[in-house]
């Protein structure tokens, strides 16, 4: 059998029986994930569609590509996006790429969050259009230590509470955000995870997806 083949298989049997691959997760735990590896291929993407379709689904964005060479001022002003680093050209290709693949591939789109910052809110407006912005998903590796463990809280309720079925929450936030709310370092830049809110303050944690992907379903 092709490992292609194996890895399609093994996913559906996760969407099918979750606790065979990848046990319902405590948000408490820390997940170590390397997302060089074993990424969400196009087989893969297409093996889940059927599901993702119905909804009931948590897409956790880390913003796109940015302009490495202009770092957020010390006193970031969140009005003034001169004063935050922002999406290069990659980056906004990457956005716009993700949008345009959620509507190729008929995903259906529900709340979109966004952190306030200037990056974030433009990677989810060039993919989906529209966007609101949560302060609670703020850049948390910039916090004193109570108010990082405020935000993961928060981000944990986002990513663990059940969905209706028939949408699919977007996230649209930062590496730290996620490292701190459920131990997943989410890299590089424009990477997506999908998570599955099972209730109870757990979620399955289905794959991640790089950001060079999404063009192979719009081509």
């Amino acid at each position: 059998m092709k490992s292609g083949s194996r890895q399609v298989q093994l996913l559906l049997a996760l969407l099918l029986a979750p606790g065979m691959l990848f046990p319902s997760i405590s948000s408490a735990q820390s997940v170590a994930v390397d997302p060089t590896e074993s990424a969400m291929g196009r087989a893969e993407i297409e093996a889940v569609l059927p599901e993702l379709r119905k909804g009931g689904y948590v897409f956790y964005i880390r913003h796109a590509a940015t302009e490495h060479s202009k770092k957020d001022n010390v006193s970031v002003d969140l009005e003034d996006c001169a004063s935050q680093r922002p999406l290069s050209m990659e980056g906004r290709e990457q956005a716009t790429n993700i949008g345009e693949a959620f509507v190729k591939l008929a995903i259906p789109v529900g709340d979109v969050l966004s952190s306030p910052f200037c990056r974030c809110k433009d990677t989810a407006s060039l993919a989906f259009g529209r966007i609101e912005v949560d302060e609670n998903l703020f850049f948390v590796m910039t916090l004193g230590r109570k108010e990082k463990q405020k935000k993961a809280a928060y981000l944990r309720s986002l990513i663990t509470s059940k969905l209706a079925n028939s949408s699919n929450r977007i996230i649209v936030s930062h590496t730290s955000n996620l490292k701190e709310s459920v131990g997943i370092w989410p890299k590089p830049e424009g990477v997506v995870f999908i998570f599955r809110p099972d209730g109870n303050n757990h979620y399955t944690r289905i794959g991640h997806i790089l950001p060079e992907t999404w063009k192979e379903f719009i081509r």
